[in-house]
């Protein structure tokens, strides 16, 4: 059996979906957490394949990338596969999510760099740029569940990641610091719709409880 190591940044950020495809399989990992701007992040950074975070360690080697890791764990887990054309729609709003969400989220690092150098004016200036973007974002998002027909889950009788995808952005939006969900809710109904069918499972509930006791991002 392989042993998993993953290393990340003590928040949400890249990993809460790596993480719940661990959990729901079953998947023992260590889960190792540094401190944003720590001393100790500081110490292992030259450890690191690009001095970054997430980092996944297998069996002691490191590999990092965020979608590497996370097809890395999908290829781990339990879930039922999805056949061809399955796959290909699940890809296809995994993308269009990570897609919008980052058109949320840049304009937000670049008003956060144009903040100085102090850190409770750069959170300030990120998280009001971000709002100012989210109803658009969660709009190009419903519009991508229309298009694939998504009722309650993306492939129907199937999890899969962009489900998990759509859960990250629901937890991302109820974030106190973020506090979109009403953008969320008004926008993506049919993104609700998947994350009220995820929560009827106990396990998916279990982890959400734990996720929103977690910053979403470090500032």
């Amino acid at each position: 059996m392989i042993k998993i190591e993953l290393v990340y940044f003590s928040c949400h950020g890249r990993v809460f979906v790596i993480r719940a495809l661990l959990e729901l399989s079953g998947i023992d990992y260590e889960d190792t957490r540094l401190e944003w701007r720590s001393a100790n992040f500081a110490a292992q950074k030259d450890d690191f394949p690009l001095g970054q975070l997430p980092v996944l360690k297998v069996d002691g080697v490191s590999f990092c990338q965020t979608k590497a890791i996370l097809a890395f764990c999908q290829k781990q887990t339990t879930f039922k596969k999805l056949k061809g054309v399955e796959s290909l729609k699940a890809d296809m709003v995994y993308e269009s999510i990570e897609d919008a969400w980052m058109k949320m989220l840049k304009p937000g690092y670049v008003a956060k760099a144009a903040a100085g150098e102090d850190i409770t004016a750069q959170g300030r200036a990120f998280y009001k740029t971000v709002k100012s973007g989210a109803a658009e974002a969660f709009t190009q998002i419903e519009k991508i569940l229309k298009f694939a027909k998504v009722d309650d889950m993306v492939i129907g009788g199937k999890r899969s990641v962009a489900d998990l995808m759509i859960l990250n952005l629901w937890i991302f939006a109820h974030d106190p610091r973020v506090n979109v969900h009403g953008y969320f809710k008004e926008n993506c109904p049919t993104g609700v719709q998947v994350v009220e069918r995820l929560m009827q499972d106990a396990k998916i509930q279990e982890i959400v409880a734990k996720a929103r006791q977690v910053r979403y991002l470090p500032y």
